[in-house]
């Protein structure tokens, strides 16, 4: 059952609906063999449990502090067998990634696991660099299904969202986990930059966000329906979720807010997947 949690189901599962909207966004017409398609689905998923596990490998002392209750820090499992199973993970996720048929593909599935395990390994107690990298590599999961389904230009849009809402939620999640990282010694924004500066920070991906909406809707580039509702389930939430967070200074607060940013991005996601039927 450890090895199980530890890639955290729900977000292993959520990485595939990535890629599959990726390639298929906004007609859901498939213009490749469908194993093609799902070998690039199985890739991501894969290289992202390796990337949850081998984070958890590294983040053992922080977790102790921050989050008792995960796999390592409870007993769940040895660290030993936790360095295994993510490169296991890490190698199976790149073979998959071969039988997209795409080179492209391939490439970025080599270079997302380096990118996951450097994160683990260094940068994400360094200042910004991790909370850039996971920002990218929440996106490139639309990108990769969108290369490996030829539908690359479409699926930057839905990259684009997921960018800059991921970026906001990683500095919500330092402001929480200040305690923990500065035990291990990180180099968080949270920790290097007072609050009112990281708070200045956190307007970038909450204007790109509502400007780039509202851009799409000015151009067309997304319907009246589709304008409507990414207005009220996502930029509106996005904008309630920042006051509070410039309002209130206490770690089960910021808390609330990470885990309520991630049910809108799987909001987001949904949004999106009706695609043509808006």
């Amino acid at each position: 059952m450890s090895y199980l949690k530890i890639i955290r189901p729900a977000n292993f599962i959520f990485v595939g609906l990535c890629v599959a909207l990726g390639a298929t966004y906004p007609g859901y017409q498939i213009s490749i063999e469908f194993w093609r398609l799902l070998a690039a689905i199985l890739s991501a998923m894969f290289i992202a449990a390796a990337g949850y596990t081998v984070n958890d490998y590294y983040d053992i002392e922080i977790d102790k502090v921050n989050k008792p209750e995960r796999v390592l820090p409870s007993g769940g499992m040895s660290t030993g067998n936790a360095l295994l199973y993510s490169i296991a993970l890490f190698v199976t996720g790149i073979i998959f990634s071969y039988f997209t048929g795409s080179v492209i593909c391939l490439l970025i599935a080599f270079i997302n696991s380096m990118f996951l395990f450097l994160y683990a390994l260094f940068f994400k107690r360094e200042f910004i660099t991790g909370n850039l990298l996971v920002a990218y590599a929440s996106a490139s999961c639309f990108i990769f299904g969108g290369i490996a389904g030829g539908n690359f230009s479409n699926s930057l849009i839905i990259a684009f969202f997921a960018f800059f809402y991921t970026f906001l939620r990683e500095i919500v999640k330092d402001l929480e986990d200040v305690k923990g990282d500065s035990l291990a010694g990180a180099s968080t924004l949270a920790i290097r930059w007072e609050k009112g500066k990281v708070l200045r920070l956190c307007l970038i991906p909450v204007l790109a966000i509502t400007g780039f909406t509202a851009y799409l809707f000015i151009t067309e580039g997304i319907s009246d329906a589709l304008f409507i509702l990414l207005l009220f389930f996502v930029v509106m939430p996005m904008l309630v979720f920042y006051r509070i967070v410039v309002s209130r200074n206490e770690e089960k607060i910021y808390h609330n807010v990470s885990k309520l940013m991630k049910l809108d991005m799987f909001v987001l996601l949904i949004i999106f997947s009706l695609g043509k039927f808006l």
